[in-house]
């Protein structure tokens, strides 16, 4: 042990947890809007992720729950046709496919009510079980209310 690690301990230091646990709702198919994006390198998958995040608008328990649908896209940032980006992107731009070389941008999502499957996340990516398991958007299903792109 260092001593600097030693004068932390010493000193009653500890770390905190920096984010709260993730949603965990029952799987199933739920209404929900769409209220923030983001995007991020993914260093250990070499690629980058759109990470939609998506409030259940349902009544019920898991009403305004948050639970997030992750989206893969190569680093050069070009997604090909039969990608999870494109077809629901696709879908959430009314049905209108996007032509070679067209920009797809994010905001096609945002403010948009969508039919979507929600599954629990139990496996963590090296195939060990969670230990806190998680519900995510496994996939849009259909736009079920939203203004034009």
């Amino acid at each position: 042990m260092s001593k600097n690690t030693g004068n932390f301990i010493a000193s009653g230091w500890t770390p905190v947890a920096a984010d709260d646990p993730r949603t965990l709702v029952d799987p199933g198919e739920y209404q929900v809007i769409c209220k923030r994006i983001t995007c991020n390198e993914n260093t250990r998958w070499k690629r980058i992720v759109v990470t939609l995040e998506f409030q259940i608008v349902d009544e019920g328990p898991f009403f305004c729950k948050m639970v997030p649908r992750y989206l893969h896209l190569p680093l050069k940032g070009a997604a090909g046709r039969d990608s999870n980006y494109v077809h629901e992107w696709t879908l959430a731009n009314q049905g209108r496919a996007p032509r070679r070389n067209d920009r797809l941008p994010f905001s096609v999502f945002r403010n948009k009510v969508f039919r979507a499957a929600i599954v629990t996340v139990t496996k963590d990516a090296d195939g060990r079980d969670r230990l806190a398991p998680y519900s995510k958007v496994s996939r849009l299903l259909e736009l079920a209310a939203g203004g034009a792109a």
